[in-house]
């Protein structure tokens, strides 16, 4: 018979106390993915209910199969993102199509993507009442369960908060849920890791207090019960920083509060020996950082206490999953094959073990993610029920929050575009403005501004739509709400006159002048309408039509997103031009149509100094296909004189269905294939795209690696080579704005039989030179050289020809032009195994003369300080760019999402930063997914 592992000796209550708080709640061990069962499970009126176990047994919440209607696969399930001491609990869960009911409650171990595209949506669910509510959509896509945190205020009230960091941006959207009066608001806020992305490991709330956590890089945090909202960051303890989107950190690492201390776990191994060890740390100073090192125990100091060898568990490195909530000391729990066990880490020696019934997801995947120590409000066996006070929804006073919904069709306008600059929108109560529902009418939403001289305004239109009269408000007081009324103005007088008819057409609010706050703007049927309040009469009328008129849920919101948006992209640019140069990432984003553009706009900007990376965005009907590594839109080109672009994208039918997110599949999908092949000329002053005509060839196009741009003024030129290696001939394909027409040039192929690398192009002295990384560069001037064009061949430095089809050259290899030259770099291995970056100029195209400017070894550049200090491997990067207008001999190079400049003669490291490139992924980042674009004057 086999015996029963021994236990710490303590009588029952003291073991009972381990999982007791001092006000005499209890601790139980939530299991973070719920079990989904059919409606017959519940009685009427339920949808959700806790099956609750002492700890250290699992906990579980049971949710209607309408809350969470999808199949659990590892890539989509439904989580309990957030817990509060009054039974509340956040839950997240896709809400796609119910698909035929499994008749058990499945978890798929592969991913199944089919997922895509469903609304997400946050629940709280009330396990005192069993009653499940929805949120409204914040009109944000939900990016990440692991960034949202609920809060408890008072029984009956409660604060939900998500982080949204922005791409490429050092600032970041905070979206605060308030119960009461159930609003989403938007806060636009620093956010200090500015470029890293942000691991989404979870949140932890401590009172008010908010902890976002990325177990490989710190913590964020913000007071949310303050008026004004700040992310503070706390980095990870000493040696603790690892690369973003480092794999199954959640099994290694947890986060967590034991008592009003903020502790941190981690499993490592130990530098000088590799054994691994535990250690515990406990955050002493918040505003410097500082954690306090605690304990270190040996892994296998565990493993001989006799109480770990009763439990007949293998000794192997275990799974972490929470720190002990409530027990003074260092007590850690951790998983071991469906096995949960508490270790005293000062001690060495295992408390207790207990089979883990977490049921999903399968033990492979059990980490501190899934799991979580939750105080339930639970007496003996019995929930209590809070005194439930009024709520006041200002939806009932006609105001129509952020990403609410009171049209059929205004989801069509909610989504992913909405992304930055709602800090200036802020919702306050209305009840203390006086104002009253308009009898029987539906009333038209209203809308609230921060406008010129730091007013508030509250605009109000009410009565029959005959005598609809318009009322505006000031608010006097933020702290108490206090509002004054300016006007009310019937709605006939202020709009009579010649420059608009009266109409029976209900009349919308759609927003305020941002610089006068007593300019309104209106919809009516398809136009938007501009005039002056408080008795003076139109003083603007624009009239802008729509593509279609915007549900009356979305009207405050949808045009507002215009502006600010388009005010953003132009502090963008301001800010990137005064470094006068970007880097641009060649394979745009691709979004759809109606979320993210202007009318009239086909393109969106998002720029940032160097070494930030700079982005485009352009609509799904421009690039429709999937992006996967055989077929994506590339930017082929850039004029650094006005502001154009190139663009290739292949024009296959939409795909059913349509993705929501711009994925990048890393195999190659080979339904490309026959796809027609487009150009594209985007103009980043108008956002303007035009699609150039197909050219009348057998080949139109061949590859967008040999495609250039040259432009002067109004007009421009695209030449497009291809090589015929069999015949020793090549075509250039030349198009001509002025005439919209393309012609065809047969020209001679000095590199005779040999194949073309086609590794992109670059446009120098008015002459576009086409580049072979094996081989060379082939160079002609198409607009004032002869006719038909020359070809000239320039072979690269000596000793620098390779065969052709040489893989991966773009990671070791670039040309491009710095300071008006014409600059090459290379990367070799020595024969003693020491990596050199060697650069050239060329200094003679006529006689193909390179002069050599510098060499450096990579160990050097590994021995600098600065290089040391980005914490960054001794290995080879791959090759970026040329500094295009900076002094000296500046390269920039890829590592693991980072990018930094290195001096290449002084063998020094100038800067460094996370590099947003997002497609593709990391493993392909190289010279031919960016260039360096000088910015035209007029951004300047």
């Amino acid at each position: 018979m086999s015996e029963a592992p021994p236990m710490e000796k303590v009588d029952t209550a003291v073991k009972d106390r381990r999982w007791q708080k001092k006000d005499g709640r209890k601790w139980v061990l939530l299991a973070c993915v719920p079990h989904v069962v059919r409606g017959d499970y519940f009685e009427a009126g339920m949808d959700n209910v806790i099956k609750a176990a002492i700890a250290p047994r699992a906990t579980r919440l049971v949710v209607h199969r309408s809350i969470a209607p999808r199949r659990k696969t590892i890539d989509d399930h439904p989580f309990v993102a957030g817990a509060d001491c009054h039974g509340r609990l956040l839950l997240y869960a896709s809400q796609g199509p119910e698909p035929e009911p499994p008749v058990l409650d499945g978890f798929y171990r592969g991913p199944l993507g089919e997922h895509h595209g469903f609304p997400k949506a946050y629940f709280i669910c009330d396990t005192l009442k069993h009653k499940s509510t929805r949120l409204p959509d914040h009109g944000f896509p939900i990016l990440h369960p692991g960034n949202a945190g609920l809060v408890a205020i008072t029984k009956t009230i409660f604060h939900v908060a998500d982080l949204h960091p922005i791409v490429g941006s050092d600032k970041a959207a905070l979206l605060i849920y308030f119960s009461v009066p159930e609003i989403w608001a938007t806060h636009v806020v620093d956010y200090p890791p500015r470029d890293r992305p942000w691991g989404g490991n979870g949140v932890v709330v401590h009172k008010t207090i908010v902890w976002w956590v990325d177990l490989s890089y710190g913590l964020l945090s913000c007071d949310i019960s303050t008026r004004r909202q700040n992310l503070r960051f706390v980095p990870l303890p000493p040696d603790c920083e690892l690369p973003p989107g480092t794999p199954d950190l959640d099994k290694r690492r947890c986060v967590g509060f034991r008592g009003d201390d903020l502790r941190y776990m981690g499993i490592h191994e130990r530098e000088y020996d590799g054994k691994p060890v535990v250690s515990m740390w406990t955050l002493v100073d918040q505003d410097a950082g500082t954690w306090r090192l605690d304990c270190q125990p040996l892994v296998k100091d565990i493993w001989n206490d006799e109480g770990y060898k009763a439990t007949k568990l293998p000794r192997e490195i275990p799974t972490v999953a929470f720190i002990h909530p409530e027990l003074p000391g260092n007590v850690a729990y951790f998983f071991m094959r469906s096995r949960l066990f508490g270790v005293n880490l000062y001690t060495r020696k295992v408390l207790e073990w207990q089979f883990f019934a977490m049921l999903n997801p399968p033990m492979r995947y059990h980490s501190s993610r899934f799991v979580r120590a939750w105080a339930c409000p639970n007496s003996g066996s019995t929930f209590y029920m809070p005194h439930m006070e009024h709520d006041v929804n200002l939806e009932r006073h006609g105001l129509v929050p952020l990403g609410a919904s009171s049209g059929r069709d205004s989801h069509r306008y909610d989504g992913g575009s909405i992304r930055r600059n709602w800090g200036r929108i802020r919702l306050l109560p209305l009840r203390a403005a006086g104002h009253r529902r308009g009898g029987r009418h539906r009333q038209a939403p209203r809308c609230i501004k921060a406008s010129a001289g730091n007013k508030m305004r509250y605009v109000q239109i009410h009565g029959p739509p005959d005598e609809q009269v318009v009322t505006i408000w000031t608010l006097d007081d933020r702290v108490h709400a206090r509002w004054r009324r300016e006007y009310e103005v019937p709605f006939v007088e202020t709009w009579d006159g010649k420059r608009y008819k009266r109409s029976e057409m209900e009349r919308k609010l759609a927003l305020l002048h941002p610089n006068d706050p007593d300019v309104i703007y209106f919809f009516q049927g398809q136009l938007m309408l501009g005039g002056a309040e408080g008795g003076s009469g139109v003083r603007a009328l624009r009239d802008d039509p729509l593509t279609k008129t915007p549900s009356v849920g979305t009207l405050p919101f949808f045009v507002r997103v215009w502006e600010e948006e388009r005010a953003a992209e132009e502090m963008q640019m301001r800010e990137a031009a005064k470094g006068r140069w970007v880097i641009l990432v060649s394979v745009p984003h691709v979004a759809h149509d109606e979320f993210h553009f202007p009318p009239g706009t086909e393109l969106r900007l998002n720029f940032g100094a160097p070494p930030f990376a700079s982005r485009i965005t352009v609509p799904r009907r421009i690039a429709p296909d999937r992006k996967a590594i055989d077929n994506y839109p590339y930017l082929a080109a850039a004029d650094e004189r006005h502001g154009r672009l190139l663009l290739y994208a292949t024009q296959g039918p939409d795909p059913e269905p349509r993705p929501a997110l711009d994925a990048f599949y890393l195999r190659p999908l080979g339904v490309h294939h026959g796809f027609a092949k487009a150009y594209f000329i985007c103009d980043t002053t108008t956002r303007e795209a035009s699609r150039l005509p197909d050219p009348d060839h057998p080949f139109a196009i061949l590859h967008p690696g040999n495609v250039g741009l040259l432009c002067y003024s109004i007009s421009f030129y695209v030449a497009e080579l291809q090589p015929a290696p069999a015949s020793g001939t090549a075509t250039l394909l030349l198009y001509r704005s002025d005439s919209d027409a393309w012609v065809d040039e047969e020209l001679s192929y000095p590199p005779h039989d040999r194949p073309w690398g086609g590794n992109g192009m670059v446009s120098h002295q008015d002459r576009l030179w086409w580049v072979d990384l094996s081989y060379g560069l082939l160079t002609c001037d198409v607009v004032y050289g002869d006719d038909p064009p020359d070809l000239h061949y320039v072979p690269l430095p000596q000793d620098s020809e390779l065969p052709a089809g040489t893989p991966d050259l773009e990671k070791r290899r670039c040309v491009g032009v710095s300071a008006g030259r014409l600059r090459y770099v290379q990367i070799d291995d020595e024969p003693d195994g020491d990596p050199i970056v060697r650069m050239w100029t060329l200094l003679d195209e006529d006689a193909g003369e390179w002069g050599f400017d510098c060499a450096a070894s990579f160990v050097a550049i590994w021995d600098d300080e600065a290089y040391k200090a980005t914490k960054l491997p001794r290995q080879v990067p791959a090759v970026a760019l040329i500094h295009p207008t900076g002094p000296g001999d500046v390269v920039y190079f890829f590592l693991r999402s980072r990018i930094f400049a290195v001096d290449v003669r002084a063998r020094r490291l100038l800067e460094w930063r996370f590099f947003e490139m997002l497609h593709p992924p990391m493993r392909y980042h190289s010279s031919q997914f960016v260039r360096a674009w000088n910015l035209p004057t007029l951004f300047q």
